[in-house]
């Protein structure tokens, strides 16, 4: 038994994550202040749509440094920037982190301790041949015990829960590149999570292609949804995933983005969802199939005197024959802001609003909903609910921030395999629908780098008040938690 942990631990350490150009997801720990460069009109490359390439980044900011169109703040995150991803073109760069949480239960004697998490542990290695992309990245879950595989996507070894996440191997220019294997694509500007591809959402093997024509760009991915998470290797009918999306940059800071998604069962990928320009909705319809269509119309303005905006209209099914007027309409919609005041960059204010309305993502098949392993794959909470979320935060220097946010999430007794078509029920039911969840959340969170940024520490604290909690009639909690996150950059 030992021999297996310490067997696991030296994998973990040894092969976690090899690339020769860094990709940069929007759960690294930089793309904060990435964000706030970007936010603040100094940055001009697309941050919305990750990963995105570190060299990129780098020579962008060299170009800023230059030209030294920033003040002093600006300046200290730059500098902060190119240190930390010259570090990361090193030959050998190693990072590691581990992660805590604890709940108090008020008026209850019991302390809840969660799962440690190792949220990734990793040795890079440069490649010089920096069109070559390749990454290995490894999640490690300790204690792992009793826990659902179906929402993890990992099963129980000797108290030890372990998955790879973005893995994966590419080739990339500069109008273009293509990526192979298990990843996460975030194509979305909410700041808290996305509508279409939740950050919450477990990463998908399959193809990604994205191209840049200039003021036009344009994205795809494929992607096979295993069927073993329904405990049924039996079947021979597979799950994959089809979406493209075409983005549109006007002047002004202005864009718009057209994203179509396409679920469908098969017992092998279909040619013509395969194909990246053809229009999914037309040949769904012409079909006569029952596949799952999403449509997503967005629109963003950055840095309007330190204003940014984002909207998304998420379509699941919209009715527009009359004969079909019985059945609901099934959407989302997403607003998002942020503002950085121009003489005092150090504070930043953001707010977002998410409604998501009930059978939204639903399916009558159920590997058909907008799910993966129990998890929406749409915002945190799936379907049928609204989430109301404001932060200010405030940078002491280049790193080291405090951080206070408040966030109220209703959500409805319907999940996302309670379809209508399953229910059927003489009117749609009101949003949300049945006994209400309502969660009330305030935390407080300190962020602090030391060692010339070797050392990191989070620390978040919160307060939680929940009315029918799991949508149980009188079933109110109040909890005071803590989160600590401490890690090291070597």
């Amino acid at each position: 038994m030992a021999g297996k942990k310490i067997f696991l631990i030296l994998i973990t350490i040894l092969f976690i994550k090899i690339f020769p150009v860094e990709l940069i997801f929007d759960t690294d720990l930089e793309y904060e202040l990435i964000k706030r460069l970007y936010y603040d009109g100094i940055l001009n490359m697309d941050i919305k749509t990750t990963p995105i390439r570190s060299d990129k980044l780098l020579y962008q900011l060299k170009m800023i440094k230059r030209k030294k169109i920033m003040n002093g703040e600006d300046s200290l995150i730059i500098e902060n920037l190119i240190q930390r991803y010259e570090k990361k073109r090193q030959k050998v760069y190693f990072h590691f982190d581990i992660q805590k949480m604890i709940d108090k239960k008020f008026f209850s004697d019991t302390t809840n301790f969660y799962d440690s998490l190792i949220s990734y542990t990793n040795l890079s290695i440069r490649n010089f041949d920096d069109n070559i992309l390749y990454n290995i990245s490894f999640d490690i879950f300790y204690p792992f015990l009793e826990r659902d595989s179906t929402f993890y996507r990992m099963k129980d070894w000797e108290k030890i829960g372990s998955d790879f996440n973005n893995t994966f191997i590419g080739y990339s220019k500069n109008n273009y590149q293509i990526l192979f294997g298990r990843m996460k694509p975030s194509w979305g500007g909410g700041f808290y999570d996305n509508i279409y591809f939740s950050k919450d959402m477990l990463p998908l093997d399959g193809i990604l292609y994205e191209h840049n024509f200039g003021f036009i760009k344009f994205y795809y991915f494929s992607a096979y949804m295993t069927p073993y998470y329904l405990k049924d290797k039996k079947r021979t009918d597979n799950t994959f995933m089809s979406t493209h999306r075409l983005k549109i940059d006007l002047p002004y800071n202005l864009s718009f983005s057209f994203k179509e998604m396409m679920l469908y069962m098969s017992n092998l990928p279909q040619l013509q969802y395969l194909n990246p320009f053809i229009l999914y909705y037309i040949v769904q319809n012409n079909s006569y199939s029952d596949d799952n269509i999403i449509w997503s119309f967005d629109a963003s303005l950055n840095n309007l005197r330190g204003f940014s905006f984002y909207t998304e209209l998420f379509i699941d099914d919209f009715q527009y024959q009359p004969e079909f007027k019985y059945v609901p309409n099934k959407y989302g919609f997403l607003f998002s802001t942020t503002y950085v005041p121009k003489n005092f960059k150090k504070i930043f204010f953001g707010f977002e609003y998410c409604m998501i309305n009930t059978y939204t993502g639903t399916h009558e098949i159920k590997r058909l909903s907008y799910a993966y392993y129990d998890r929406p794959m749409s915002y945190f909470f799936g379907t049928d609910g609204d989430f109301s979320y404001f932060l200010i935060k405030y940078m002491f220097n280049k790193t080291n921030s405090i951080g206070y946010s408040v966030s109220l999430l209703r959500k409805g007794s319907r999940g996302l395999y309670d379809s209508w078509e399953s229910e059927m029920p003489q009117t749609q039911p009101p949003f949300p629908s049945g006994r209400v969840e309502i969660n009330l959340k305030n935390e407080i969170d300190f962020y602090i780098e030391f060692m010339k940024n070797i050392f990191f520490v989070d620390v978040r604290i919160y307060h939680r008040k929940i009315k029918n909690y799991e949508n149980i009639l009188n079933n109110d909690l109040n909890i005071l938690g803590l989160n600590f996150k401490i890690g090291v950059n070597i």
